[in-house]
């Protein structure tokens, strides 16, 4: 994935220092609509881990904000909600325990 986004900026940075007309325009900026959906999908790590209670039970959630929009998303999401940011949970998903 990370290929590919250098793949695109690569081409972006040759487009901006050429002659640039109308063709050359859309291309540019379908290169950086390319760009930043391949961003979103590249994991980001959420930030502020927090719990939070779930309405009217006693149940809390682990819920952290999104790096991008600071949106708060709940654990089990792998995108976030309102800017479609891919999340990466790893260093902050409570501990399973097995039972006998």
């Amino acid at each position: 994935m990370r290929g590919a986004v250098t793949n695109i900026n690569t081409i972006k940075n040759f487009m901006g220092n050429a002659r640039r007309d109308i063709h050359n325009e859309y291309l540019f900026e379908a290169l950086q609509a390319a760009n930043e959906a391949l961003q979103k999908q590249i994991a980001q790590e959420v930030q502020n881990v927090y719990p939070t209670k779930v309405k009217e039970t006693a149940i809390y959630k682990l819920t952290g904000d999104c790096p991008i929009c600071s949106a708060p998303v709940p654990v089990e999401q792998r995108y976030c909600w309102s800017c479609g940011q891919r999340l990466d949970w790893s260093k902050n998903r409570p501990i399973e325990k097995k039972w006998r």
